[in-house]
């Protein structure tokens, strides 16, 4: 059975709040002019992060290979979802006619196969990172998905402000204020406002 979206949104308060609070107790734990921050210039240096800093200043010294780990599963993780969501959505689009046919094709397990195919093909992109030029690509890209994320957000707050002045505002709002969410989530409301 499909939960409610209130269900699913209070879920999600949880989580904003445990990271919240994770970064605000490192935050406690590691100086803010710690040099151990700036690392060694290297584009990968696990040893600046402030959870690994936190770690080795608490007599934990092998977390960094730990973080390691982490970060490795979370990349592939990530990787998977978006081949995942990726070839979904270039098929739905192939299904509407505003990507080519072709890309519409589901084999007999219910598969994509042709979309997950062209979404799998732009994996060695990964490999312009070892070209001499490949932090300036590496750069824009960035810049691409970081703007993705800006706009995202955007229409996030403006869907949040659009549903609170469709509905009965006083009745909505007062679900948020009577305590049954977590504080970053009463903010919620204003917060789109000035989002």
């Amino acid at each position: 059975m499909t939960r409610s979206p209130i269900e699913r949104h209070a879920d999600m308060c949880g989580y904003y709040s445990f990271f919240m609070g994770s970064l605000f107790f490192v935050g406690l734990l590691v100086a803010y002019d710690d040099p151990r921050l700036l690392g060694s210039g290297s584009l990968i240096d696990v040893s600046t992060s402030p959870f690994v800093i936190a770690a080795n200043n608490a007599g934990i010294p092998a977390f960094g290979s730990f973080v390691n780990v982490v970060i490795l599963l979370s990349v592939f993780s990530i990787g998977l979802s978006g081949v995942y969501g990726g070839s979904r959505t270039l098929c739905a689009l192939a299904e509407q006619g505003y990507a080519p046919k072709i890309f519409a094709y589901i084999d007999r397990a219910g598969r994509p196969l042709f979309a997950t195919i062209a979404i799998i093909a732009f994996g060695p992109l990964a490999y312009v990172s070892l070209a001499s030029s490949g932090a300036t690509v590496f750069d824009w890209l960035l810049a691409l998905s970081g703007l993705a994320g800006k706009l995202s957000c955007l229409q996030k707050n403006m869907s949040v402000v659009e549903a609170n002045t469709v509905r009965n505002s006083i009745v909505h709002l007062g679900f948020y204020l009577r305590g049954s969410h977590p504080i970053p989530c009463r903010l919620e409301i204003p917060g789109s406002h000035h989002g």
